[in-house]
């Protein structure tokens, strides 16, 4: 719906009235008693209240949003995140009230200044209600310790979020009052699901409205243990328009996904497809075969084609977006199955979300776990991400697996097609393709001043040397200007040896188009360190724990686990490292360099930590193996995780003493 429709506050409230439209704070606020227990909290939410009111605007359903929250501030750490307020705000939005103050702890009250309004395009960190949203911020004056921040808005909407959608009611800190509506038009019937203990969800229709109402009086904040979904564990809810009162037809449901997705993206018309012979022949794709020819399609759009946002046949015909390199989401998924169809390469549309964000629940059946879209081929077992840019056809993208996902397939009996649904798990690859390895061999000067390393590293599958936020290290690597390439890898030796003076380095097999699970990404070196050493009256103190990169600790994660164990993807890590005892000493305590904590499932050892040494002469070899055989694992398991991941932090630590004979 055009942005027209809001030209102005003053307009939109005289023909649209909702619930909440008189809604007001408390003309004079007092500060509010907390429990002791939540007085060490950074910060404690005294009220949260949201409304969604889906109210009939021009023959269109916008959305209503009102908002109003109290937050408690014990600390400075509290202040500073609720000193701005941050108000999700998208094209077409518009706000409709708006008021903020904050409230000391002697119950003086400094009202905000709109004027301090502004606009912003990257969020950064922010709680997991406001991400992926666009915002405009505002500071609060006068926010003190033991102080409240408040602040309550209506936004009118002009998007269908009445179809579907989620709440999440709980976060790190705990909630008091907690409110939570949704009204609609009775002739809308909804459709909810709580999930991790959310509370009582009560649905009704009264005076010719439906309503979803949600009350309660505290709820706990939760920590958020390492290793676990931490967003999926939060008490949440989804809805969904189920049906309208004139059908008994469900709708948003992933039977009529896969129908309404597979004739947006494909061209049926027999007729049309030949608009894609001379783009096929210009590029001889149909020359080539398997991966080689889907690749090639693949480049070829990303290349050429950019995905812009927009409306009409410039941005969805396929003729168009080919003249004019541009395209929305659909006009670009429809090349890629024109082509695909044409050259008769059976490919299937795969709806899901990303694992970390929303896990994929089948049980109920909403469009709201069908945020992202890839492409599987069967026939080699491999996606391809039309999102992003820089990747190619290979495995899932690690985001995604682990999550299930919606896979629609076109079958054709006769003169009918069909679009069929089934929804499977996006599994991982095995943990042997998805590895680090590591060798490293160290010669010590006579004065052990200095330490000369030859060092490679091969990052298999998804492990990568990443040093650009969102991007892989192909992709930011391909991005770099070539004389400021010989300056990244320094920086990446410079983060194990930060005195490190990289006397050579390369890096192999950096084409976006080769797969790290066919071939791994190879950086090498030649570096010389004084770090490695130190001196302790007549002995040397050799770090060779150094040497495998800083690693993850959990000494102080004690505390009974509450969820399940989730880590990114199953891995493999192989470290190998040899020196040279120098003529003249001997090592006292080789057998630090053995460890060994493991998790035998069965028959299988799934979870190992082993590093040991064998000594030929004057060569010391150590060889250290670590992996992580699966996704996930049942948190009754996570004391030996821990030991395991703790075990190469322990290693991390391991020093040999130099002593002369």
């Amino acid at each position: 719906m055009s942005a027209i429709l809001f030209a102005g506050v003053l307009k939109l409230q005289a023909q649209v009235l909702f619930e909440y439209q008189d809604y007001d704070w408390d003309a004079k606020p007092i500060i509010q008693k907390i429990d002791t227990g939540d007085a060490s909290k950074s910060a404690v939410i005294l009220k949260d209240l949201r409304v969604f009111e889906f109210v009939s605007f021009q023959n269109n359903l916008i959305t209503i949003e009102t908002m109003h929250k109290i937050i408690r501030v014990n600390d400075d750490k509290g202040v500073e995140q609720y000193g701005r307020v941050y108000l999700p705000i998208g094209d077409g939005d518009k706000l409709i009230k708006l008021k903020a103050r904050a409230i000391s702890p002697a119950g003086k009250i400094t009202d905000m200044d709109l004027a301090n309004v502004k606009e912003i395009t990257e969020p950064g960190n922010l709680p997991v209600y406001y991400q992926n949203k666009h915002y405009q911020i505002f500071a609060l004056e006068g926010v003190e310790k033991g102080g409240e921040v408040e602040y309550f808005y209506s936004i009118a909407r002009s998007s269908g979020h009445y179809r579907y959608g989620s709440e999440t009611i709980q976060s790190d800190e705990p909630a008091y009052n907690v409110h939570i509506e949704i009204i609609a038009p009775d002739y809308l019937i909804f459709k909810t699901k709580g999930y991790n203990g959310f509370p009582h969800i009560a649905n009704f229709s009264s005076a010719g409205k439906s309503f979803i109402k949600v009350d309660t009086a505290y709820m706990p904040g939760l920590v958020n243990e390492p290793y676990s979904d931490y967003n999926n564990n939060l008490a949440h809810m989804e809805y969904k328009l189920q049906r309208t009162s004139s059908s008994s037809a469900d709708l948003y449901t992933f039977e009529n996904a896969a129908t309404t997705f597979s004739d947006a993206y494909h061209t049926k018309d027999p007729k049309k497809l030949k608009r894609f012979y001379k783009l096929i022949k210009q590029n001889k794709w149909d020359a080539l075969q398997g991966e080689t020819q889907i690749k090639a399609i693949e480049s070829y759009i990303k290349e050429n084609i950019s995905e812009k946002e927009g409306g009409g046949p410039e941005f969805s015909d396929p003729e168009k977006i080919l003249k004019n390199k541009y395209g929305d989401q659909v006009g670009i998924m429809r090349i890629y199955s024109g082509v695909f169809d044409r050259l008769g390469i059976k490919f299937q549309i795969v709806m899901t979300a990303k694992r970390k964000e929303k896990l994929f629940d089948e049980t109920f059946d909403s469009w709201d776990f069908l945020e992202d879209i890839l492409l599987y081929f069967p026939s080699v077992n491999k996606y391809i991400n039309p999102a992003d840019q820089y990747a190619r056809l290979d495995a899932p993208p690690p985001e995604y697996v682990g999550n299930k996902g919606l896979f629609i397939e076109e079958i054709t009996i006769g003169k009918i097609t069909s679009a069929i649904p089934r929804i499977k798990i996006i599994s991982p690859p095995p943990y042997t393709e998805i590895y680090q390895g590591l060798k490293t061999n160290i010669r010590f000067t006579d004065d052990f001043d200095k330490q000369n390393l030859d060092v490679e590293e091969d990052y298999g599958g998804y492990e990568d040397p990443s040093f650009y936020p969102g991007l892989d290290f192909k992709s930011a690597y391909k991005l770099i200007d070539d004389d400021k390439k010989k300056e990244v890898l320094e920086d990446i030796f410079k983060a194990v040896y930060p005195d490190a003076k990289v006397i050579s380095a390369t890096v192999e097999n950096t084409d976006i188009g080769i797969s790290k699970f066919d071939v791994p990404l190879v950086l090498k070196s030649k570096v010389s360190t004084g770090s490695l050493i130190e001196k302790g009256g007549n002995q040397y103190i050799f770090k060779i724990g150094v040497v495998i990169g800083p690693q993850d600790e959990l000494y102080d994660n004690k505390e009974p686990r509450k969820f399940d164990i989730v880590s990114e993807y199953p891995r493999l890590y192989l470290r190998n490292i040899s020196f040279e005892i120098p003529d003249g000493y001997k090592v006292e305590n080789l057998s630090a360099l053995k460890i060994d904590k493991h998790y035998i499932d069965g028959q299988d050892t799934t979870l190992e930590f082993k590093s040991d040494y064998t000594l030929n002469g004057n060569t010391v070899n150590v060889k250290v193996t670590e992996y992580y055989a699966h996704l996930g694992y049942p948190k009754e398991v996570y004391p030996i995780y821990r030991e395991v991941i703790n075990a190469s932090a322990d290693f991390n630590k391991v020093k040999l003493v130099f002593r002369k004979k």
